[in-house]
C-alpha cells in the first residue's frame, strides 16, 4: 500500500471540486432539493470555502492524497510560528476507514512534535472524525452548533 502526497497544481481544481461534493451530496440531498439546485449550491460552497481559505491562509500547504497510485482526497495545512492548523482533510467516501486520514494526522503530529507546536483544527460536529482525532489525542477546546475546535499538544 503506497500512500504519499503531492502538491497541487491549477489542473487539480476538477478533483478537489469532486472530492468537495462526494463529502456533502449526501447530506444535502435529504434537503430535497432539485438537482440543479444542489448542483448549484455544491458549486458555489466550494468556491466559496476555496476564496475564504486564500484570504484565511495566504500560505494554505495543498496536498493531493495520493493512495495506491490513485488520487484520493486532500489536506491543507496551514504553518505559522505559534501553531499548524489543518485547515481541510478530505477523503473520498469509497477510501475511508482505510488508515488514510489517520496517517496523514500521524504525519502531522510527527511534524509538530519536533517543531514544538501545537496542531489546530475545527471538524464538523456529526463528522466521525471526531472520534479518530480524539484516539489521536486531540482535546476539544471549544464546541458551537456547528463545529468542534479541537487542539493536539506535543508531550
Amino acid at each position: 500500500m503506497l500512500r504519499n502526497k503531492q502538491v497541487m497544481t491549477n489542473d487539480d481544481k476538477d478533483f478537489l471540486f469532486n472530492v468537495f461534493k462526494n463529502n456533502k451530496q449526501e447530506e444535502i440531498s435529504l434537503w430535497g432539493w432539485r438537482e440543479e439546485e444542489e448542483r448549484l449550491f455544491i458549486q458555489n460552497q466550494f468556491l466559496c470555502q476555496q476564496n475564504s481559505y486564500e484570504i484565511q491562509y495566504p500560505n494554505l500547504d495543498k496536498q493531493l492524497i495520493i493512495y495506491n497510485g490513485q488520487q484520493v482526497g486532500y489536506i491543507y495545512i496551514h504553518r505559522d510560528d505559534k501553531k499548524i492548523t489543518i485547515v481541510d482533510l478530505a477523503i473520498l467516501k469509497e477510501f475511508r476507514n482505510k488508515g488514510i486520514g489517520k496517517e496523514q494526522i500521524l504525519f502531522i503530529q510527527s511534524v509538530a512534535k519536533a517543531a514544538n507546536l501545537p496542531i489546530q483544527l475545527s471538524v464538523f460536529n456529526n463528522n466521525p472524525a471526531v472520534i479518530l482525532y480524539i484516539k489521536l489525542g486531540f482535546k476539544e477546546v471549544s464546541c458551537n452548533e456547528l463545529y468542534h475546535r479541537m487542539e493536539w499538544r506535543p508531550k
